[in-house]
């Protein structure tokens, strides 16, 4: 089983991962997905490599879907180098949900197949497409679970100011209109995500409710 955590940036989904982590001493439940695949602590260059080798063991519907996701990117408005790391990323979410289908683990992932809408759609320089976000989810086969991290947007907002460049590559902190803007789209994407998968939710606001997330995923 797989159990992707998604949600907006400053939801806290790296944290909760890691509370959860430290709490569920099962041998079945997989955290460290780079050294379940490798066997070991590989540099990221070592895991990249790997990954990238593991092409030729993708079905067409995976390649078919590896185009589509390239014929969005390329048609997006990021700079160059920001479009080859999307793809580079959403590349390696393919690959290692296919490593880890129906494998006899539990395996708990940031950001796994079902983050790629927001990889994809979330692009402050032009305005964001409900129904291509909808076409796109809709055109997608989720068979893992998905478990939905979010929060007020004020508190997202303070969240991901607080923590600035270092916790959020993807934001321009330059102008906080642009910040602004990437969070607004960001929950935009998450609304139709909402709106078109099945999912859990947990609210995070506050103290870290770990049991209440443990009785949500069915997990002890």
């Amino acid at each position: 089983m797989i159990i992707e955590f998604t949600g907006i940036p400053g939801s806290g989904k790296s944290t909760i991962l890691k509370r959860l982590e430290g709490d569920l001493s099962n041998e079945k439940y997989v955290f460290n997905i780079k050294r379940y695949i490798i066997g070991f602590d590989a540099p990221t260059v070592v895991y990249d490599l790997y990954l990238l080798f593991f092409c030729f063991r993708l079905f067409k519907h995976d390649i078919e879907f590896l185009s589509e996701i390239v014929n969005i990117v390329l048609k997006s408005k990021n700079s160059f180098f920001h479009k080859i790391n999307i793809i580079r990323n959403n590349y390696k979410k393919i690959v290692i949900n296919k490593i880890l289908k129906n494998k006899d683990k539990v395996f708990f992932i940031d950001e796994g197949i079902s983050h790629i809408p927001f990889t994809l759609f979330v692009d402050v320089n032009k305005e964001i497409d409900t129904y291509e976000i909808e076409k796109f989810i809709n055109s997608v086969e989720y068979n893992n679970e998905l478990f939905i991290i979010d929060a007020e947007d004020q508190v997202l907002m303070d969240r991901v100011i607080k923590r600035g460049k270092e916790g959020h590559r993807r934001i321009d902190f330059t102008q906080e209109q642009l910040v602004k803007k990437f969070m607004q789209q960001s929950r935009i994407v998450l609304n139709e995500i909402k709106k078109n998968c099945k999912y859990k939710e947990y609210n995070n606001i506050g103290k870290i409710d770990i049991m209440k997330i443990k009785q949500l995923l069915g997990v002890k």
